[in-house]
């Protein structure tokens, strides 16, 4: 397990523009809502439905195996990607404590090598839309957990979050404290896993809630989800 509780801000940025439309993997700022729309004529577009229905503090909620999308840098094309097992989401789990919110996501094989990322989106009650990032790479690009404002991309000082990535159960968690998201009566998030070799010649990507396809600019949001 690797835990830190100091983020710092990035210093080297990396964005998967490939996730936004163009295929090409650049140095940028990356916030989930360059995630864009690729959907496969061949894969099933159905959501499956979360455990907890909406008005429960902690949601549970099962992604469709299978069912990462990989992008070639050079073809600019993308197609499913069903063997891949590192970026593929098999669960979620959202839990709206009284005093943090826990997020987690479990892949099917939990790989550390080349640029691995645990991206979520996270809409409060006041309006505030943020995005979170998890760099759990055996080598991060910058720091390995930010928190930033989408509309922006100013940075969310949060000391106290942390971060945590277990092989044994496959799972990547961030846990962030209510105040750092301005004390909200409710929230929704979406989650996506990112992997791309060093080279960056391809990328993979899963939207958690989605089955086949990438969100259009932004990772589908789970339900309303009010504090403990």
């Amino acid at each position: 397990m690797t835990t830190t509780s100091r983020p710092r801000r990035p210093r080297t940025p990396l964005a998967f523009v490939a996730l936004a439309g163009s295929a090409v993997l650049a140095v940028a700022a990356l916030t989930p809502s360059v995630i864009a729309n690729a959907a496969s004529p061949t894969a099933s577009s159905a959501e499956l439905p979360a455990r907890a229905a909406q008005g429960e503090h902690r949601v549970v909620h099962r992604d469709a195996r299978r069912d990462t999308i990989r992008f070639d840098t050079e073809t600019e094309k993308k197609k499913p990607a069903p063997r891949d097992r590192t970026a593929d989401i098999t669960r979620t789990v959202v839990d709206h404590q009284a005093d943090q919110l826990v997020v987690q996501t479990r892949v099917r094989q939990l790989g550390r090598s080349g640029y691995r990322l645990m991206i979520g989106e996270i809409l409060t009650s006041d309006g505030r839309r943020l995005d979170l990032m998890v760099d759990y790479s055996k080598r991060p690009i910058g720091e390995a957990l930010s928190l930033t404002r989408s509309a922006s991309g100013a940075e969310v000082a949060c000391p106290a979050a942390t971060w945590s990535a277990r092989r044994s159960t496959k799972q990547v968690t961030a846990t962030i404290p209510r105040s750092c998201l301005g004390d909200p009566a409710w929230v929704r998030v979406g989650l996506g896993m990112v992997a791309a070799p060093r080279n960056l010649r391809t990328s993979l990507g899963d939207d958690s809630r989605l089955s086949g396809r990438i969100g259009d600019e932004h990772i589908k949001l789970g339900p309303r989800q009010p504090h403990a």
